[in-house]
């Protein structure tokens, strides 16, 4: 019994000291339930590719249905105390994707939790620790497919670099922040001589934008630079280091008038899968060329244009059109480059509100695969795929 009683008064205790803590906070909780059904087809000729990580040539085309939970259903909270605040937000795990596209997300969005930060605004600006978007997020398209998940084009011309762990300055339309590095697979496996492998990172990946409001027009400059080192050793060889450099920059608008809105993107960078930025591409990260012993750059040209019409609080219309091209060298008088082009068309239905039910078509053709050697070229189809889904979302 004395036992007991023991614990009933810490317990009180411990309940008089949070208690008046937490009631100074102002929570507030928040979800998002979000389906994904649709019917998928993907050409034959994509299961070829690296895009679909799968050697499946002599399939036919593939078709089918795909019904799940989204991955970027939500539930989390905002928390604000004085000049104190925070934000944690949990997510579904990433699942079952459509049929044949095996587009993997980054390493830090296949964790459960999405955001976990907390703020202190300081007066000058805000100092921002924790897991959060990067200062490129500037979202402006409302894309679903193909894989479901709210793409919003960042596979396919848009700029988006995830959710990772970071120090972050906002100041105004201003932000910096110093992020965890991504760690992509190692590229020197072909060293002749080599038995061990590892990557050194000697400084974060630096990002920035900064944002203009001028007027029914927002733009967004910005970009990242990040480098590494590939490490080769062998007991013949000793330790050989390759330096591999990823950037990129951006420009983005943002404008209404009236029931209308007009949003485009362009970007250009190296090797922006070595920062793990999305984009179905075939070259998008730097590659180690045995032929002249060196780390070989990949250029990266994208852009997306997207046009809307907001008929009544109800009912939104949108389309939207994607490019983007990667190339690089791939050995003594050689190079490579494939062009990918998307288009979508939505209808975004609100009977009720935070209720959203969203039909879409979208089509990607995922180009040729132009490999030039000493001035001739060989062209492979990468194939296409396209889909008709439905987006089902409440928020709550």
């Amino acid at each position: 019994m004395r036992k007991l009683m023991i614990l009933v008064f810490a317990a009180a205790v411990l309940v008089a000291f949070t208690t008046p803590a937490f009631a100074q906070s102002q929570w507030s909780f928040y979800g998002s339930a979000r389906m994904w059904t649709a019917w998928a087809n993907t050409s034959q000729e994509a299961f070829g590719t690296s895009l679909i990580g799968a050697s499946a040539s002599s399939w036919d085309e593939d078709a089918g249905l795909t019904w799940q939970l989204q991955d970027n259903s939500r539930i989390g909270a905002k928390v604000a105390a004085g000049n104190i605040g925070g934000t944690f937000e949990y997510g579904n795990n990433p699942g079952v994707y459509a049929p044949g596209v095996a587009s993997t997300p980054t390493v830090f969005e296949a964790t459960r939790v999405r955001l976990i930060f907390g703020t202190w605004n300081f007066g000058a600006g805000t100092l921002l620790v924790g897991q959060d978007y990067t200062p490129l997020f500037f979202p402006i398209s409302d894309q679903c497919g193909l894989i479901g998940g709210d793409c919003g084009m960042i596979f396919w011309g848009t700029m988006y670099t995830g959710r990772i762990p970071q120090l972050k300055l906002i100041m105004g339309g201003f932000q910096v922040a110093l992020l965890n590095q991504n760690a992509p697979a190692g590229k020197v496996a072909a060293v002749a001589g080599a038995t061990a492998f590892e990557q050194d990172y000697e400084t974060p990946e630096i990002e920035a934008s900064y944002t203009f409001n001028l007027g029914p027009v927002a733009l967004m400059v910005g970009g990242f630079y990040k480098t590494y080192d590939d490490i080769a050793w062998g007991a013949t060889i000793g330790e050989k280091s390759y330096s591999i450099d990823s950037w990129a920059g951006t420009i983005a608008m943002k404008s209404a008038f009236g029931p209308f809105y007009v949003n485009a993107q362009f970007n250009y960078g190296k090797n922006i899968g070595d920062n793990g930025m999305t984009a179905d591409l075939l070259y998008k990260t730097g590659r180690y060329i045995a032929a002249t012993d060196s780390i070989e750059d990949a250029t990266y040209l994208g852009g997306a244009l997207i046009l809307g019409f907001k008929l009544t609080d109800a009912w939104k219309f949108e389309g939207g059109i994607g490019y983007m091209k990667g190339d690089t060298d791939t050995g003594i008088n050689s190079d490579a480059e494939q062009d990918t082009l998307f288009y979508y068309l939505q209808a975004m239905w609100s009977p009720a509100k935070n209720v959203f039910i969203v039909p879409e078509f979208g089509w990607v053709d995922y180009g040729k695969n132009d490999v030039t050697t000493a001035g001739v070229t060989t062209s492979t189809d990468l194939g296409s795929a396209w889909y008709l889904g439905i987006k089902w979302q409440i928020n709550f």
